[in-house]
C-alpha cells in the first residue's frame, strides 16, 4: 500500500486526486486517506480494479514517476493514471502487478483442465462401454477413475488406457451393477479438475419390451 495521485479516465489535465491504494492478488483498491475525530487513520473507498483483467503501461509521456491501468486496450477510458512520489516507487509497484498478473496467466494456462469432458453411455447388458476424455495442461498429469465415488480397480473386465493428453475407461460384459455415476478427475501442481459421466446399463429385456 502507498499513496499516489490519482487521475480516473483519459485526462490528466489539472491536479490529480490523492489516493491511497492498496494492492491484493484479485484486486487494485483506491482508497480516500482520513484522519477521524478520535485522530485514528480511516480508509473510504473510490474504486477498484479487479485482477488479472487489467493491463499495464509503464511508461507514461510527460512523467517517469507515473503509470496507466485499464481495461481492455491502452487508450481505454476505463483506466487509471497513477503518479508515484518517486520513480523507484512506481517501478516498485509496476514490477508487483505484472508479478502478480503474471502468476494469473501462468495458473490458467498451466492447471490441469478437460479439453472434451466424458460424456453420458447407454448400453444394452454385455456391451462393451467406453468412457474417454482429452486434457491438456502442464505435464505431468495424474489420472484417476472412480465409480458411484469409488476407485476403479481394473482387472477381467475394465481396463484404463491413458496417454499424454487422452484417458478411456473400457468396461467390458458390461452387467446392470456397472450403471452409476462415473468420474475422471486430472491433477497437477496447478490444479484439479473433474468430469462425471452416468452410465446406464440396461438388460436385454428391457430392450425387447
Amino acid at each position: 500500500q502507498d499513496s499516489f495521485m490519482v487521475w480516473d479516465g483519459r485526462t490528466t489535465k489539472g491536479r490529480g486526486k490523492e489516493r491511497h491504494i492498496f494492492l491484493f492478488t484479485n484486486m487494485v483498491l483506491f482508497t480516500k486517506r482520513k484522519r477521524n475525530s478520535l485522530e485514528s487513520i480511516e480508509y473510504s473507498y473510490k474504486g477498484l480494479m479487479r485482477l488479472p483483467g487489467i493491463g499495464v503501461t509503464e511508461d507514461v509521456e510527460g512523467d517517469s514517476r507515473k503509470f496507466e491501468m485499464w481495461y481492455g486496450k491502452p487508450d481505454s477510458s476505463e483506466r487509471y493514471t497513477v503518479q508515484a512520489k518517486t520513480i523507484y516507487v512506481k517501478q516498485a509497484w509496476v514490477k508487483e502487478i505484472r508479478d502478480i498478473l503474471d502468476k494469473h496467466s501462468q495458473e490458467a494456462q498451466d492447471a490441469a483442465h478437460f479439453v472434451t469432458p466424458l460424456r453420458e453411455l447407454t448400453h444394452r447388458e454385455g456391451e462393451t462401454a467406453t468412457f474417454s476424455c482429452q486434457f491438456a495442461g502442464t505435464k505431468p498429469i495424474v489420472v484417476s477413475w472412480f465409480h458411484d465415488g469409488v476407485t476403479v480397480e481394473t482387472g477381467d473386465r475394465l481396463s484404463v488406457i491413458t496417454t499424454a493428453q487422452q484417458s478411456s475407461l473400457l468396461i467390458g460384459r458390461t452387467l446392470p451393477t456397472d450403471s452409476g455415476r462415473y468420474e475422471c478427475v486430472i491433477s497437477n501442481e496447478a490444479g484439479t479438475e473433474t468430469s462425471l459421466a452416468e452410465l446406464d446399463v440396461r438388460q436385454n429385456s428391457e430392450f425387447l419390451s
